[in-house]
């Protein structure tokens, strides 16, 4: 999840870099600086980049066998998700309750994502909590697929609006171009806060997972202490 939280804070950068305006026309009519614009279109194309290689590391630390069909795979499940507004986290894999759930079970046991998971030296709390990391890592996944097409189609849309602002010699069309960038800042800007809340939900049940396996190890350590103090 490192590299999640590494994108949320570059994304965050986003929503101010174009609004350092160097060309002011009347009294609080600003109009966006074409070059602060560039910027903000480079730093959302680096962070493309980034969410796509998120999205191989995610898939990698699944251990899926096939890689591509495991791609597709989430990535129609992703599809069908954003649909119903469902997300991963709403989702019971061992016992779904809905046809999405149920769609996402059969990617999960084709693609052998629990295999893992399964070993008969793994006591039931340590199957339960590798079993919660990968749907975690699936869930890295989905989001870095979504936001990455987010990014993809904001970049274009940001260098359509650069070029008509460069163009632009008229005052009111230019504010009315202004108002478009901000616009999608302001989308940017909603992206980040929800995959932030992921990242930090995420490392809250990995948290809370650590702790419940701390504590199982303490509780069997006691047990064999118990048991050798009946042979002293």
């Amino acid at each position: 999840m490192k590299l999640v939280k590494k994108i949320t804070l570059s994304l965050a950068t986003v929503a101010t870099m174009a609004t350092q305006s160097h060309a002011i026309f009347g009294v609080g009519d600003i109009v966006y600086d074409p070059a602060a614009v560039a910027q903000a279109i480079k730093q959302v194309t680096l962070m493309k980049k980034q969410y796509d290689e998120a999205k191989k590391t995610a898939l990698a630390a699944c251990g899926a066998r096939d890689a591509v069909k495991m791609y597709n795979d989430v990535k129609e499940l992703t599809k069908v998700m954003e649909e119903f507004k469902v997300e991963m986290s709403d989702l019971n894999i061992d016992n779904p309750k809905s046809k999405i759930g149920a769609m996402a079970k059969q990617i999960f046991e084709e693609n052998q994502i629990f295999d893992n998971c399964n070993s008969e030296f793994q006591s039931p709390l340590q199957q339960q909590v590798c079993k919660d990391s990968q749907v975690r890592n699936v869930s890295e996944i989905a989001t870095a697929m979504v936001y990455s097409d987010e990014l993809g189609k904001a970049a274009n849309r940001l260098k359509e609006l650069s070029k008509k602002l460069a163009n632009s010699k008229d005052l009111k069309a230019s504010q009315d171009i202004g108002n478009a960038i901000s616009l999608e800042l302001a989308q940017l800007e909603i992206s980040r806060s929800r995959v932030d809340m992921m990242e930090k939900s995420n490392a809250a049940k990995c948290k809370a997972d650590q702790e419940r396996l701390a504590q199982e190890k303490c509780k069997a350590i006691g047990k064999l202490q118990d048991k050798s103090s009946l042979f002293k």
